[in-house]
């Protein structure tokens, strides 16, 4: 059995040379040529995970260099949304993925009642240093603005006002990455979008 583990170190972190783990996806699978498996770690660098999120309050502004992410509705009532994306290609080809989590270190609540949080598939491609609320990249909008993402959550969590890890289960997700159903274009994370204020942060 292998276990992957991915994550995104934020960039600034990086440049002082501060390695601290915020977002970490798992996958453990079992290979069709190992009865027994063995364990295996994946920890990317900045440069090959990708995150930003798309304010709609600053609908023409990108956030691919911060340090922390939103999901939710400000204060104003301007949704929030978060992208991320893992290179999932050190997969061995023929495995059979049994759990992947995707997991989020929150740091900051907005507010003290229970949000209710979705991961979804991303849609089309995007640039982590170009893409806005109302663009993927530089001069190609998205088919709606706020992101193109897939309808059905991929799975919903409540995230109460405690800060720490939680996490989302993303296997069948994943599963249709590897096998070519779908191409890898990452998640969209986003609330119920109900109540103004109600929001989350975590570490890139």
């Amino acid at each position: 059995e292998y276990e992957f583990v991915g994550c995104k170190m934020s960039k600034k972190r990086l440049t002082k040379n501060i390695w601290m783990l915020f977002l970490v996806i798992i996958l453990a699978i079992i290979s069709l040529n190992n009865v027994h498996g063995e364990n295996t770690t994946i920890q990317p660098d900045g440069t090959e995970g990708n995150d930003t999120y798309l304010r709609e309050q600053l609908p023409n502004t990108n956030f691919g260099d911060v340090d922390t992410l939103n999901v939710g509705l400000s204060a104003s009532g301007n949704r929030m949304r978060p992208l991320l994306q893992f290179n999932l290609s050190s997969i061995t080809n023929g495995s059979t993925i049994t759990s992947a989590l995707l997991k989020v270190f929150v740091n900051l609540s907005g507010s003290t009642n229970n949000l209710s949080v979705s991961v979804h598939r991303a849609t089309n491609i995007w640039i982590e240093n170009e893409t806005t609320w109302n663009n993927r990249t530089t001069t190609v909008a998205w088919d709606s603005a706020g992101g193109d993402y897939q309808g059905p959550e991929n799975d919903t969590i409540g995230i109460n006002d405690t800060l720490g890890w939680y996490t989302f289960e993303v296997r069948l997700l994943v599963r249709y990455w590897m096998n070519g159903t779908y191409a890898n274009r990452g998640f969209l994370m986003r609330s119920n979008e109900a109540v103004n204020g109600e929001y989350r942060s975590f570490y890139s």
